[in-house]
């Protein structure tokens, strides 16, 4: 998640920035003032929403951050197989059925494991 890279610190710095006690950011973001003071001293972190709303509050431009996220999922989205429903093939297993018990291999099997291991995946 991306709310790992902003700190408890620049939470507080751009809070401090706007003259916002912490009750009062508390209260424009609908969470509870231990919460915030919780993510400040970073024993917990807030969800991506409540960190652009954080954010947008504090008059901190997020365009670029949203435009970054925006690139990312395209990236995923030329990634992904053609069938939603399924799970995304590249990230299968190379090893079938590795939680049973170990079945002779063929040779067509053997043929289809290695073609399977030597594909060449290319997302770019």
């Amino acid at each position: 998640m991306f709310v790992r890279f902003i700190t408890g610190d620049d939470l507080r710095r751009a809070r401090l920035s706007v003259n916002f006690s912490t009750k009062e950011m508390a209260r424009k973001l609908g969470v509870n003032r231990i919460t915030l003071e919780n993510w400040e001293n970073e024993i917990s972190q807030p969800k991506i929403n409540q960190a652009l709303e954080f954010l947008t509050y504090a008059r901190l431009n997020v365009q670029p951050l949203l435009q970054q996220l925006e690139a990312l999922k395209e990236l995923f989205d030329s990634c992904q197989d053609g069938d939603s429903n399924k799970p995304n093939l590249y990230r299968a297993s190379k090893k079938k059925n590795h939680l049973q018990q170990a079945k002779p291999l063929t040779d067509d099997t053997i043929t289809k494991e290695l073609n399977h291991a030597n594909e060449n995946i290319d997302c770019s």
